[in-house]
């Protein structure tokens, strides 16, 4: 793996430390958007659209991918808006993972 990429990767915790991630609220990463309502009140949403041509491994390389996007732009871009962005798509991508889990 390149230096660059292992850059971004999150560090293990350390032996004991708990985990300090939740997520961020309760309501559904389908049911909200950061930085308007120009998605949401579409019907289908985008991202629906996306995980039925993609399938379920498209998406996830989709919904990650995204999660980089901002994560890499935020310093020089739109600042907190582009991580609560990140920590949406990051959201939906849990919310996936988390429903394929109870399922399998």
């Amino acid at each position: 793996m390149s230096q660059f990429i292992s850059a971004y990767l999150p560090r293990p915790l350390s032996a004991g430390a708990a985990s300090a991630y939740t997520i961020a609220d309760e309501v559904p990463p389908h049911n909200k958007q950061v930085g308007g309502q120009h998605y949401t009140i579409l019907n289908p949403q985008p991202w629906d659209v996306y995980e039925n041509w993609l399938g379920y491994d498209g998406f996830v390389g989709y919904l990650t991918g995204t999660v980089i996007k901002y994560l890499c732009r935020f310093k020089n871009k739109n600042g907190v808006e582009d991580l609560k962005k990140a920590r949406h798509f990051l959201d939906k991508l849990i919310e996936l993972e988390d429903s394929k889990c109870r399922t399998t």
